[in-house]
């Protein structure tokens, strides 16, 4: 079920302690995502994750990790100059409504006091994190346009709260007279209860309804709402499980026979529900850009080449020009000033046939015959340019082709920034304006076999490099996918022969963290770490290899999920 206005009261109930506390500190690990820190006298620190994300607005306590931006947005620093240190007075829900309020007091930088508020507006698509100071608004996330016709949500604006719908109270009235109320809208001309619901009680969300239309029918419609009226205070945070355990929902109000797991709060409930759709969200959005510059990259490339393939085609074709050179340089005196070609025998053709050799009328004999010897060494010339250029665009596109690879596996923005700032090193594209503080190397992904030993996996093109080329020891084995993008994967041998086991788990990561993931019947090269050279001038990643022998696998999920949870 969404995150709506009943499920939001348990939160609220859950946020009321803080009161009295302060802000510590202020993060935006993404352009959707705030955290704050709480903590005051007798109240140990806390998160408090304020989400207008389209996996799901929510407000909750959270004790996931978030990675934060090295140069913090400008919303963030808005924020921290307005409400870092400030009081929180109070918790406050706009009825059933999905809008909270976070009421805090501070002081302005003349020292005078100031009523400051978020207003987390949880409205789907249409969510949004407004600041309020004294009733007027200081910025917020998502600004309305100045021509809108609706609320205007600009810095400077007075803030209006959103407009409560016309519904009923279920904490006001009794379950027979919403049931009374439902029944009169149904009558009206709503044949769907569950529509009915949703429409005529206050914080019941279409997810919602459909499941209290389900009760109704198994309990009657009155005692299923006097049921659900009670788990308005009652209620107990639960994660609703698919067939393999997964978690696929949530709720306050279970139903008989739902495959459930509890959880201790309802804020640790949103973090057990949300925590893997909003890092793949934060991780797609993330992506998103940077897969359009390196997918763009790699038309263009691929474009590049196949002109220069086409122009190499007509270079080889040249060796007509040095004939006709020869052959007029040979019969000057049959050549008219002026014509517009000369017939000759061509003595290179061993049945001597007459060929006729097209003729620039404004030129000398001579200076036609130099024409052809120049045009042919022009497309001598250009025919080892061009090879050259095919080889190096070709180096390119397989480069460029690998970073696609690489980010349809990234899984932090860590890992999207390292592949970020090896495009900027590569030249490929410009390095940000905003300063940025160093980002600490990431280790390489480990992983240990069931004889022990230890396996180490790139997680970048760059990483690729340092792991192949200075991490592993000479006599450890070099693994990687034949002829399909991927990882470096190094088997530590620590100098003594591999069992065959592990040569093939160290198989199965390779094939696993490649652009093969989802085939079946990989072949893996693998050869010792020696045998393994990167040639002057590669792009990041590439390597040349010899000596090496082939194993044929299947990725296996499950195997690899084993090698790490070995490894911890």
């Amino acid at each position: 079920m969404p995150f709506d206005g009943a499920f939001l009261s348990h939160i609220v109930r859950e946020l009321t302690p803080a009161v009295g506390t302060r802000i510590e500190k202020i993060y935006q690990p993404s352009r959707d995502d705030v955290v704050l820190t709480l903590s005051g006298k007798g109240f140990a620190p806390r998160r408090l994750l304020l989400s207008v994300s389209g996996v799901g607005p929510r407000v909750h306590w959270t004790e996931l990790p978030f990675e934060n931006p090295a140069t913090p947005p400008t919303f963030c620093m808005l924020m921290r100059k307005h409400f870092l240190s400030a009081r929180l007075e109070g918790v406050r829900q706009q009825g059933l409504d999905r809008t909270l309020f976070l009421d805090f007091s501070s002081y302005n930088e003349l020292g005078d006091p100031v009523a400051l508020t978020i207003a987390a507006e949880l409205f789907g698509r249409q969510a949004n994190l407004v600041l309020i100071a004294d009733g007027r608004i200081i910025d917020a996330l998502r600004r309305s346009a100045a021509e809108d016709a609706g609320r205007l949500i600009l810095p400077g604006a007075r803030y209006e709260a959103p407009a409560q719908q016309d519904k009923r109270d279920p904490r006001a009235e009794s379950a027979e007279a919403l049931a009374a109320a439902v029944a009169r809208h149904m009558a009206a001309g709503e044949p769907d209860r569950a529509r009915a619901l949703a429409a005529v009680i206050e914080g019941v969300s279409p997810p919602a309804a459909r499941r209290l239309d389900a009760a109704a029918a198994r309990l009657g419609l009155q005692d299923a709402l006097a049921r659900w009226q009670a788990s308005l205070s009652e209620g107990e945070p639960t994660l609703l499980l698919g067939d393999a355990g997964e978690p696929t929902d949530f709720t306050y109000f279970a139903r008989e026979g739902e495959n459930v797991q509890p959880a201790g709060s309802f804020s640790a409930l949103c973090d057990a529900f949300f925590a893997g759709r909003q890092e793949a969200e934060s991780i797609r959005r993330r992506t998103r850009d940077l897969s359009r510059l390196v997918a763009t990259r790699i038309e263009r490339t691929a474009r590049k080449i196949e002109k220069q393939r086409g122009e190499l085609a007509a270079c080889e074709d040249r060796e007509h020009l040095r004939i006709f050179g020869e052959l007029l340089k040979a019969n000057l005196y049959l050549v008219e000033r002026g014509a517009p070609f000369v017939d000759v025998v061509n003595y290179y053709d061993p049945a001597g046939a007459t060929v006729r050799i097209p003729l620039k009328a404004d030129l000398s004999p001579s200076q036609n015959a130099q024409r052809y010897f120049t045009e042919y060494r022009k497309a001598n010339t250009a025919q080892q340019q061009l090879t050259a250029l095919i080889a190096e665009g070709m180096a390119e596109l397989t480069y460029l082709e690998s970073v696609s690879d690489e980010l349809t596996r990234a899984d932090s923005d860590a890992a999207l920034a390292e592949i970020r700032e090896e495009l900027v090193q590569t030249g490929l594209i410009r390095p940000e304006r905003a300063r940025r503080k160093p980002q600490k190397p990431r280790e390489p992904l480990r992983f240990t076999t069931d004889d022990g030993l230890t396996v180490l996996v790139g997680r970048n093109n760059r990483q690729n490099d340092e792991l192949t080329l200075h991490v592993a020891a000479k006599s450890d084995l070099w693994f990687h996918t034949k002829a399909v993008h991927g990882s470096h994967v190094i088997l530590l041998t620590g100098g003594k022969p591999a069992p065959d086991a592990s040569l093939v788990q160290a198989a199965i990561l390779a094939a696993w963290h490649s652009k093969a993931r989802q085939s079946s019947g990989v072949d893996v090269d693998y050869c010792p770490v020696k045998q393994v050279k990167k040639p002057a001038g590669a792009r990041p990643g590439m390597v040349i290899y010899e000596n090496y022998r082939t194993l044929t696998v299947t990725p296996d999920g499950d195997t690899v999920s084993r090698l790490a949870a070995g490894t911890k």
